[in-house]
């Protein structure tokens, strides 16, 4: 929750009366975006990451069929906003799943 109060994600609101809040509109925030400010490590296999010591990595094309999967997963997500996660037909489920009143 601090991480995504940091980052206007959501809005923290100290106090007897405090909660969360959204930081910025659902149609402002990108889950492609919110992925990949939240996730630290999206190194799918070690060749991705800086201490690299994979025998294999000179002649493995592991790392690049996994690079452009990455790059696919997140064209997918950089479509949708949290918007479309709140359709009015799924909002009375979501509610009650959350346990919030309306």
């Amino acid at each position: 929750v601090q991480e995504l109060n940091h980052k206007g994600y959501l809005q923290a609101i100290r106090g007897k009366q405090g909660g969360l809040l959204l930081g910025r509109a659902p149609e402002d925030i990108n889950i492609g975006a919110l992925v990949r400010d939240t996730e630290q490590d999206l190194a799918l296999v070690e060749c991705f990451g800086k201490q690299n010591k994979c025998v294999i990595t000179g002649a493995c094309r592991l790392k690049s069929m996994f690079a452009e999967a990455l790059e696919a997963f997140f064209q997918v997500l950089d479509g949708y906003t949290l918007a479309d996660m709140l359709t009015d037909a799924q909002r009375p489920q979501l509610l009650r799943l959350l346990a919030i009143s309306s």
